[in-house]
């Protein structure tokens, strides 16, 4: 036996670091409130504006992506999904009945998962077909690219991204009365400071500096949650209600009201277009779908949520805007639900208007299309003044919801996915499931229903509010003119007897 001249002692591994959840989940929404603007400034593809210089997405292997995890991209779209629309689902369900409403959204989420589902397959269609690496399609443009249908989703994809502006300026003007102390007329906090705030936002030609911010929306979106959540729970415990609560089980038009509703709810899960940007960002494209589901179910309870408290506590006569009804209710605490809404508005809607000129201004190289030109202002400007306009004279938001996403946000969400993976499986000769043909013409058939449902009851409702608006107007006039008549007539009596 040899002697032993040294011992060896191995080192024992270093155990392994427990990480807090809370924590990890708060750096994930941090990283996806700031990737956010990277994806959302990809309008066209290719081109990344988040830190103001110009760069491509590599070419990636799908195990050695260096991109965003599962978790970030669950959070991404969490972040694009809550947001105003959950304001507006107590008086969608004060529309519909509180029968129907809560089963109609959880068919909405299922559907927007198996929509989404399939905007992924074909966007490995695709990438596999070419032999691209996973995640070499930009965006929802470039899918369309390969179906020759570019042209037909730019228009429905940026009309519909044109109603999400018009929308949060309703939203947005509703929280500023929210915080405000005084009743000021919403007439004059649209035109005389929202409107202002809107010709700022439309005139930013570089998202960098906005996206050093990204968390001040994050915080706002928290604020907002929040607050809805403890002015529902203020709601409930309140000993004797202000106004007696009144509920509908079931719409006497329910067609109609089925109809707008499944087209709010389509349009509340309005995030597919960005399917494939988000897919591009990630580490492994193919874990997309889970991301996707995983959001969606995570949203569509906290929905479900807020939908039936909200209506619960305040019945069938809750405000479109929920913050705005908590304001009114307690007007102490209501100011928080209505400064997180303003806060959350204001950092994402840059955002929008950013997509919506980069788009057109792609479309031509004349001095209106050119950035930073004199006309190119002129006509960001004249855009606002025009959403002004028609978001002041449609001051309802469900039928403005109704009417596009009836047409256009059933094409993005519904049709078109359908549409290009059955066409890419045709062009590979690849078989589709009959379980999944069976499910997909069922889709496609809901979606008729809502187009021709929706429409036809947004368009009813639409032009009741417009001309309840008319009158309105029209008998404020008419008593304004026949008072200062009066006081003419009495001005002149007295000066006669004199």
């Amino acid at each position: 036996m040899a002697p032993i001249t040294s011992m060896e002692v191995e080192e024992a591994p270093p155990p392994p670091v427990r990480r807090s959840l809370v924590p990890s989940m708060v750096e994930a929404f941090r990283r996806a409130s700031r990737a956010a603007f990277l994806v959302g400034a990809e309008p066209l593809g290719g081109t990344s504006f988040g830190d103001g210089e110009e760069t491509s997405t590599p070419c990636r292997d799908d195990n050695i992506n260096a991109g965003i995890t599962r978790q970030e991209a669950w959070s991404n779209l969490v972040l694009a999904l809550i947001g105003w629309v959950v304001c507006l689902l107590p008086n969608i369900m004060a529309e519909c009945g509180w029968l129907l409403c809560p089963p109609l959204l959880l068919l909405s989420a299922l559907v927007i998962i198996r929509m989404g589902t399939l905007i992924c397959h074909a966007c490995t269609l695709v990438e596999e077909s070419n032999a691209r690496p996973a995640g070499s399609l930009k965006n929802y443009e470039d899918l369309a690219k390969e179906i020759g249908m570019f042209k037909v989703v730019l228009v429905t994809k940026n009309t519909a991204m044109m109603a999400l502006v018009l929308i949060a300026q309703q939203f947005m003007t509703g929280a500023l009365e929210g915080l405000m102390p005084i009743n000021v007329s919403m007439s004059i906090l649209r035109w005389c400071v929202v409107m202002p705030m809107f010709c700022v936002m439309v005139l930013l030609k570089d998202l960098s500096q906005l996206r050093k911010f990204a968390w001040l929306g994050l915080l706002g979106l928290a604020v907002q949650l929040v607050g809805l959540l403890i002015g529902c729970l203020l709601g409930s415990i309140e000993a004797k209600p202000k106004t007696p609560r009144s509920y509908t089980m079931i719409p006497s038009d329910v067609y109609d009201k089925t109809g707008v509703t499944l087209a709010a709810f389509i349009f509340a899960f309005a995030i597919l277009a960005t399917v494939p940007s988000i897919r591009s960002q990630m580490r492994r494209p193919a874990e997309m779908p889970l991301a996707l589901r995983d959001a969606i179910l995570f949203t569509v309870v906290l929905y479900e949520v807020i939908m039936i408290w909200g209506y619960c506590v305040f019945g069938e006569a809750v405000n479109e805007n929920l913050t705005l009804e908590i304001s009114k209710s307690f007007p102490f605490f209501g100011t928080l639900p209505s400064l997180g809404l303003f806060v959350n508005v204001s950092i994402t809607t840059p955002l929008y208007f950013f997509c919506l000129c980069s788009v057109i201004e792609s479309t031509g190289s004349d001095a209106c299309r050119t950035q930073g030109t004199p006309i190119n202002g002129m006509a960001r400007l004249f855009f606002v003044l025009l959403l002004t306009t028609v978001g002041w004279s449609l001051p309802q938001i469900l039928p403005i919801i109704g009417v596009f996403s009836s047409v256009f946000c059933v094409c993005n969400n519904l049709w078109f996915p359908i549409f290009f993976y059955h066409k890419l499986c045709k062009q590979v000769q690849q078989p589709v499931p009959t379980l999944g043909l069976i499910v997909n013409l069922a889709i496609a058939i809901l979606g008729i229903l809502v187009f021709v449902w929706g429409l036809d009851g947004s368009l009813k409702k639409l032009a009741k509010e417009m001309e309840w608006h008319q009158n309105v107007t029209v008998t404020t006039a008419t008593t304004t003119s026949a008072t200062t008549s009066v006081n003419l007539l009495v001005n002149a009596s007295r000066d006669v007897s004199k």
